[in-house]
This record gives structure tokens, C-alpha cells and sequence, in this order.
């Protein structure tokens, strides 16, 4: 697997995701509880392209549980709707997972601000 082709791909991913996102033109992603600001932060491409890893932010904490079960509920057209827009001759299995690295940073952030200021 070259890693250029990876890292291309890897973009390409994140960009459709984020407009079928922002679109909603998948019925389950109209579901109620997916809702709140979600970004999705990386997107890891395994498998010889044939597996796509996407890690997510959500800014509430409420809603990821919700979420993930919609996106779950969701994963069979998503990825279908990936592979047309991609244009990949497999249909990649997908995965998503709550990416905790922000708001891991922003603690120790806080932390570092709090013993700058002892």
C-alpha cells in the first residue's frame, strides 16, 4: 500500500464524510440524536484500502452515545455512499470511534495554565 496513495485517500474520506455529514442525504443520519457539532479529526486507511477508521469529536458530551448509534444504524450506506464517491472498485468496511484527544489537550492546557499561575 503506498503511503501517498493512503494519505490521499485518507483526505478524500474525511472531505465526503463531512459533506454526507453536513448533507444529511443518508435517512438515519436525520435521526434526532445525531446532532451537536461533530468534526471528524483523522481518518485511518487500512487493509490495502479496504478498511477506513474514522475518529470523530463531538463538542457535547450528552450526545455521543447517540451519535454512535446512529452512525452504527448508518454504516452500511455510508460506506456505500463512500465507495461511489471514491470511486473504489471494493466497498471499504467502516468504523467510528470518539476521538478524546482535544479534549485531553485542552485539560492539560488547563492544567499548565493553573501551575503557571501558582
Amino acid at each position: 500500500m503506498s503511503r501517498e496513495r493512503a494519505i490521499k485517500l485518507s483526505s478524500a474520506a474525511q472531505k465526503e464524510l463531512a459533506d454526507i455529514f453536513a448533507k444529511k442525504e443518508i435517512k438515519e443520519l436525520k435521526d434526532p440524536r445525531f446532532q451537536g457539532l461533530i468534526s471528524i479529526t483523522d481518518v485511518e486507511v487500512k487493509d490495502n484500502y479496504q478498511h477506513f477508521h474514522f475518529f470523530l469529536s463531538v463538542y457535547q458530551d450528552e450526545c455521543k452515545p447517540g451519535i454512535l448509534e446512529v452512525l452504527k444504524n448508518a454504516k452500511y450506506r455510508i460506506k456505500g455512499e463512500l465507495s461511489k464517491r471514491l470511486r473504489l472498485r471494493v466497498i471499504p468496511t467502516v468504523t467510528f470511534e470518539i476521538d478524546e484527544s482535544i479534549k485531553r489537550g485542552d485539560r492539560i492546557l488547563q492544567i499548565l495554565e493553573e501551575i503557571k499561575n501558582d
